[in-house]
């Protein structure tokens, strides 16, 4: 099964695209040749497969944890459609530091605005959002996996390069990255487990870099 978010008239509204935009936009991020981004994917997969410890720096962002015995998987349209990205699931209790993101958080239909989260021993210890901060409060506090992050993910298809504020296409944004809290995958090597798995991206494509190893493999929105 592969799941697959078709563009209606309310993701049209959601975007403050039009439909006909919308359409335009989801036939040119799905219609990839599949089988040459799955090539171009592993590539990029083996050579951070192996790597121990990734760090997020932007404005108002500096994050680090670690990926030690973790894997990272491709999604080239096997999961998702469109797909284009690589993921994988953070160790647990090894998240530190702080991450603002610019763009709106979506759960359930619900945007929350100016969300900054710290971390201490892989928890977030302290949240703040401009709008439904009770809401963020309550997913936070959903069960005992649902602070920690469950997911560390790139956005690898050039053609989705908008944000949409609907987490499966947006995730997807080339020169992005996200986390997500709560559920990680056990294909990763994931051990998290929480009924919240929630992504929440930071567009790097406007300042801030990636560091795999103490090496920069994102800067300013461009894979190196």
């Amino acid at each position: 099964w592969t799941i697959c978010r078709i563009p209606t008239a309310a993701i049209a509204q959601q975007a403050k695209r039009s439909l006909d935009e919308m359409m335009e936009f989801f036939f040119g991020a799905t219609l990839l040749d599949w089988q040459e981004e799955a090539t171009e994917l592993e590539a990029k997969r083996r050579k951070i497969d192996d790597t121990a410890e990734v760090q997020i720096r932007a404005p108002g962002t500096d994050l680090r944890f670690s990926t030690a015995g973790r894997q990272y998987v491709v999604e080239d349209g096997h999961i998702n459609m469109p797909g284009g990205e690589l993921f994988t699931a953070p160790v647990e209790d090894s998240v530190e530091g702080y991450i603002s993101f610019e763009d709106p958080g979506v759960f359930a239909g619900t945007l929350m605005e100016g969300i900054r989260l710290e971390f201490s021993e892989g928890k977030v210890v302290n949240s703040h959002s401009d709008t439904n901060a009770g809401f963020l409060e309550e997913l936070l506090d959903m069960d005992e996996g649902s602070r920690r992050v469950g997911e560390f993910g790139i956005g690898t298809n050039r053609l989705v390069d908008f944000l949409s504020n609907d987490i499966l296409y947006d995730e997807k944004i080339y020169g992005t990255v996200h986390i997500a809290l709560g559920r990680s995958y056990t294909a990763c090597g994931g051990k998290n487990q929480s009924a919240l798995h929630w992504d929440i991206v930071k567009d790097l494509r406007r300042g801030g870099e990636v560091l795999v190893d103490g090496s920069t493999i994102i800067a300013d929105g461009n894979l190196l």
